[in-house]
């Protein structure tokens, strides 16, 4: 395991630093622990039974449970990456306080780690009304690993809303809120908005978009395709029958 976490250190680096615009990168320590009681002895605090790996970004140090991370249904590039991706931002800030949506949503897209499963965990909670307002997500996420994946999705649904096709954004939000020290100003001097204004733009496109009315719209392409693309198979299928059902005929015939 500590071969395979070199080697994705080595490969990811680069890419992860260029993401928020960190040229110089500060050393960091990686300890792979076998068990969770070590895990938990090197974290020294409270530790999600769910957790297979934290970053600590005051001492730049990255703990992994090599036994949870086996078990886990993630790949081990997810969790280091998401875990660096931590880590770079903290030395990009120079540890400038963040809202943990953005953290996470942010981590969440640089390691790669969204699925169909979490876009449909995703939708059913909005048709569910069952999703915190982006603003409770400032600080930890939930000890309860349902509440704690749903505030996960939500923030890299934020995250992937807040930057659309201009990615770069993050490195002009990291720079002033380097330079400033205040995450809400940094945010209005990026986007032109405050965070509560996001927030609540956020949540009226997220209703739009996997609300009832909005679901239908976008899957109903979808079935429509499928409805067509079966109507096409079962007429081709009875011509086929048919010419088949001829040839049979005009055999007995013959």
């Amino acid at each position: 395991m500590a071969a395979a976490v070199e080697e994705i250190l080595l490969s990811s680096a680069p890419e992860i630093a260029s993401g928020i615009g960190l040229r110089g990168i500060d050393t960091i320590r990686v300890f792979i622990n076998a068990d969770r009681k070590s895990y938990q002895s090197l974290h020294r605090g409270a530790v999600p039974e769910w957790g297979e790996a934290f970053s600590s970004t005051g001492d730049m140090i990255m703990g992994l449970n090599a036994e949870g991370v086996l078990k886990t249904s993630r790949p081990l590039r997810t969790v280091i990456r998401h875990e660096l991706s931590h880590l770079f931002f903290a030395q990009k800030v120079r540890g400038a306080r963040c809202p943990f949506w953005l953290l996470e949503g942010w981590a969440m897209k640089q390691a790669d780690e969204w699925t169909l499963i979490d876009q449909w965990n995703l939708i059913s909670s909005v048709l569910r009304k069952d999703l915190p307002d982006l603003s409770e997500l400032e600080g930890p996420f939930p000890p309860s690993a349902q509440r704690a994946g749903m505030a996960y999705r939500l923030s890299y649904s934020a995250v992937e809303y807040l930057l659309g096709d201009r990615p770069e954004d993050i490195i002009i939000l990291t720079a002033f809120l380097r330079d400033w020290g205040d995450f809400d100003r940094a945010f209005q001097l990026t986007f032109g908005l405050t965070p509560d204004d996001f927030a609540a733009e956020f949540h009226v496109w997220l209703r739009k978009k996997y609300g009832t009315t909005g679901l239908l719209i976008q899957v109903s392409p979808f079935w429509v395709g499928l409805v067509v693309l079966f109507l096409a198979a079962y007429v081709s299928k009875r011509i086929r029958s048919a010419r088949k059902l001829k040839e049979m005929e005009s055999a007995l015939d013959r």
